[in-house]
């Protein structure tokens, strides 16, 4: 089963940029269960900036 999942947590009440580390800590928490990531998509603002990312995840366990 596919799904999507989407990050966009910030380092300053939602003003900073995207906090890295739990991003990073988030995709090693995936993995570690066994979930593939098939794509990684950003989010941006109309000014370019990265806003966030949205991950499509494949559960193999659901099969």
């Amino acid at each position: 089963m596919r799904y999507v999942i989407e990050f966009t947590k910030r380092t300053f009440w939602g003003f900073g940029p995207l906090d890295q580390k739990a991003f990073n800590d988030q995709l090693r928490s995936i993995q570690a269960d066994g979930v593939i990531i098939i794509a990684i998509a950003p989010h941006t603002t109309f000014l370019g900036y990265i806003a966030g990312y949205s991950l499509l995840v494949e559960d193999t366990k659901a099969h």
